[in-house]
């Protein structure tokens, strides 16, 4: 269940930017950028974080399973616009 949230929830934000394109062009790129930042840290950290939830009861240091799946999202999704 956390996982299929946080797909939803990764899916959103990875369509915002071209949902909101026409409105996202008239911000100041001072505004833009960091706002891209944040969304896309969200995308990525958001199944590991899920994941987290569960995991945390279960294994110990289980918080580095966030950046561990934000960097193979990343990976993943770098792959797949090259």
């Amino acid at each position: 269940m956390a996982t299929a949230a946080a797909a939803s929830f990764a899916y959103l934000a990875g369509l915002a930017p071209s949902t909101w394109a026409t409105q996202l062009g008239s911000w100041p790129p001072l505004v833009l950028w960091p706002a891209a930042g944040l969304l896309g840290l969200a995308l990525l950290c958001s199944i590991g974080f899920a994941q987290w939830l569960v995991l945390r009861h279960h294994i110990r240091r289980s918080a580095r399973w966030i950046a561990t799946t934000a960097g193979a999202w990343l990976l993943g999704l770098g792959s797949s616009w090259a």
